[in-house]
């Protein structure tokens, strides 16, 4: 069954450590399934601490399932954004079962939105999009035609530049 899931799945047991691992969690990581079994998650997930584990855990078994937005570290060192969902029904033997979507475009997406608002709201529009301010435009130090070219830009690429790479075209856009 764990074969047809979408999403990547592992096996925590009471330790938190990986017992278990399906084969779309070892595609989106990078790892092989015997480099993770056995592992403890906070070799996996770089913001997690043992503290904060706990207190999901001790979520877990008041709720039932616990969701929440962490970032997983792959083999390469490239850290992702994932959304987990932790459930430890009866039939897990005291081990959790946890399914991990991997939501980097998501992001990515709603930090373009994000920036294209803020924007937007910086350079004063109006109703028409494409008319923007003179005090806008020298306020922000940029000219009439670099304001159409920055919204394709942002609108067309989104996919094309890392977060990084956005939020360093949005503060060039944003800076006086």
């Amino acid at each position: 069954m764990l074969a047809t899931v979408l999403d990547g799945f592992l096996l925590i047991d009471a330790e938190s450590r990986i017992r278990d691992v399906n084969a779309v969690y070892c595609q989106m990581t990078g790892f092989a399934r015997e480099e993770l079994l056995g592992r403890h998650i906070t070799e996996l997930d770089p913001i997690v601490t043992r503290q904060e584990i706990d207190n999901q855990l001790a979520k877990l078994v008041t709720a039932g399932r616990v969701r929440f937005e962490s970032r997983h570290r792959c083999k390469s060192g490239v850290e992702i954004d994932v959304e987990i969902n932790l459930s430890s029904p009866p039939s897990a033997n005291g081990c959790f079962y946890c399914f991990v979507r991997d939501i980097t475009e998501r992001k990515r997406h709603e930090l373009v939105l994000r920036i294209q608002r803020d924007v937007a709201a910086r350079l004063s529009l109006t109703s028409d999009s494409r008319q923007v301010s003179p005090a806008s435009w020298t306020s922000l130090s940029l000219s009439r035609a670099s304001i159409p070219a920055a919204f394709t830009w942002s609108i067309l690429k989104p996919a094309a530049c890392n977060s990084a790479c956005i939020a360093a075209w949005a503060a060039s856009l944003l800076m006086p």
